[in-house]
């Protein structure tokens, strides 16, 4: 089992989605994913949430930090 970990600095463009999507591609069954997005980030966390589901992942839970960062926490079920 790998644990693979993805820093979203900034606002989130499509471009960025589309990244964030390839990302989830490349990652195995029962691997993990952190991906850590800022807080002015806050009303694209449904999103990113939605694409890792549709991905085939389960969400562990997702944290606001200390440092204003939300952390999101998934693994590939399939």
């Amino acid at each position: 089992m790998s644990n693979y970990r993805l820093d979203v600095k900034g606002l989130i463009t499509l471009g960025d989605y589309g990244n964030i999507y390839d990302s989830m591609g490349m990652i195995n069954k029962n691997d993990s994913l952190t991906i850590i997005i800022g807080e002015q980030n806050e009303r694209e966390l449904e999103i990113v949430k939605s694409m890792l589901k549709y991905k085939d992942f389960l969400i562990d839970e997702d944290i606001k930090d200390v440092d204003k960062e939300y952390y999101i926490k998934a693994y590939k079920k399939n």
